[in-house]
């Protein structure tokens, strides 16, 4: 666990554990409040209990009607104090019931003796009626005394009640605390292990880093010098695939124009075997420059800058189609192109792929009579796959891995002309696209190349 996260589940821990505390002496709080509430109507239960019992004596021994409405009026202050007292508990709940019996019993025999002491006539002599408030008032005092005990007695259990919720609540807040402080202490202790280990992992780590970052700017000025190394050898091809090209091509010019000369005013002076002789410098010195000139498009298909843009694909197949019938009047091709093809992708450099691809497939279909051609795209695994297809002579299919390697023909120049650089063109515009090449195809049955542009 990280420790970020850890010290958010401390700080998380302890505040639910001040949370708790809090909750708990709030309920405590109040339950402290509530059982002094009791406790009052307690004490005041005991005091109006004594306070009876003197307006009782003084009734005994004066016998008037005012000190009666004085004893009422104070026995039922002391029945509303009993009311208002809310037992909890059987303790508690015996002792209400044993107070309020002995106050009913209390009212029952004062009435009682009020009765008599108002009727007189009843008793014989003054010496029994001296008997009877003495006996009435003992009797009426054990009762005022039971109460005012009795009240005394609740009271001192209402404290007692007290006390202990205040012990309970002390003991919760000690237990939650010691174990927020126990829970932080573990992990400060834990945090502060980690953070010594991963010093310690640190202090072993930098010089390793050291060295990965010395061996990095080396690896770095080594890959700059190779870079630089590179640029200068492909330089030096450039120049030297143009200096080629610049000195092949003036004797080859050299060789054309002499042919041709020679053909034209010394035609009738060679057999046939010369004329055939002629003829074959022809189409040497023809196959030279186109070969040069397939070169050059190589040369300039590697170093030139991709510069994507959205491409009419179907408008680019078609005009290499339409130039291709135009240089080839005589040929009859059903040429079908897919319209509303669209693709990222480098203009110039696209019109030399399919300039190409057409192209290899307007003369593999020359010997065709029904010679039909057709350009289309498929969705395959979310990408967009071109494809051209004709119906010419085909290939060997275990000829298909030599296709795009430059200067590898997959027939002999007695069936198709060529240099064998088309399709090399055509993989490396794929190549420079971030995409795939590959061909299909079989003896006599055509051809399909298909390819992907990134």
């Amino acid at each position: 666990m990280k420790i970020g996260t850890r010290f958010t589940i401390a700080m998380v821990f302890f505040g639910v554990t001040l949370v708790a505390i809090a909750v708990s002496l709030f309920v405590t709080s109040r339950e402290v409040r509530r059982v002094r509430e009791q406790q009052a109507h307690a004490f005041t239960l005991e005091l109006e209990a004594w306070e009876l019992g003197a307006l009782t004596n003084d009734f005994l021994l004066n016998r008037d009607r005012r000190l009666r409405a004085r004893w009422d009026a104070k026995f039922t202050a002391l029945s509303a104090a009993l009311s208002a007292l809310t037992p909890e508990g059987t303790e508690q709940q015996a002792i209400v019931d044993a107070i309020r019996e002995n106050h009913r019993q209390l009212r029952a025999q004062f009435t009682q003796v009020a009765s008599a002491l108002g009727n007189t006539a009843s008793i014989q002599s003054s010496a029994a009626v001296m008997a009877y408030i003495r006996a009435a008032w003992k009797q009426l005092e054990a009762h005022n005394r039971e109460a005012a005990i009795r009240a005394e007695r609740l009271a001192m259990v209402l404290e007692a009640r007290v006390d202990r919720l205040r012990r309970r609540n002390a003991t919760l807040s000690f237990i939650l605390v010691g174990a927020s402080c126990a829970f932080l202490l573990a992990n400060y202790t834990l945090v502060q292990r980690r953070l010594l280990q991963a010093m310690a992992d640190l202090e072993r780590e930098i010089p390793e880093r050291r060295r990965a970052e010395t061996n990095l700017v080396s690896l770095s000025a080594d890959l700059a010098a190779r870079n630089v190394e590179l640029e200068t050898v492909n330089k030096d091809l450039e120049s030297f695939v143009y200096s080629v090209s610049h000195d092949l091509r003036q004797p080859l010019r050299a060789m054309h124009s002499f042919s041709q000369l020679l053909e034209k005013e010394y035609a009738h002076c060679l057999d046939d075997r010369g004329r055939d002789y002629l003829a074959r410098v022809h189409r040497g010195t023809a196959r030279m420059s186109q070969l040069i000139r397939d070169l050059l498009a190589l040369a300039r298909v590697a170093r030139q800058e991709i510069e994507r843009e959205t491409v009419d694909v179907s408008a680019a197949a078609t005009a290499a189609v339409g130039e291709l019938q135009e240089a080839h009047p005589d040929r009859r091709v059903e040429a079908v192109v897919q319209p509303g093809l669209v693709a990222s992708a480098d203009p110039r450099l696209l019109e030399v792929a399919l300039a190409n691809l057409l192209g290899n497939a307007w003369k593999f279909t020359a010997k065709r009579e029904q010679a039909r051609i057709e350009f289309g795209a498929a969705e395959r695994d979310g990408k967009t796959v071109f494809s051209v297809r004709d119906n010419g002579i085909g290939f060997d299919p275990k000829l298909a891995g030599k296709a795009f390697q430059p200067f590898q023909r997959l027939h002999s120049d007695n069936e198709v002309d060529g240099t064998g650089i088309g399709l090399t063109i055509v993989e490396r515009v794929v190549r420079r696209h971030v995409g795939s090449i590959w061909i299909d195809g079989a003896a006599d049955e055509g051809a399909t190349v298909s390819f992907t542009l990134g």
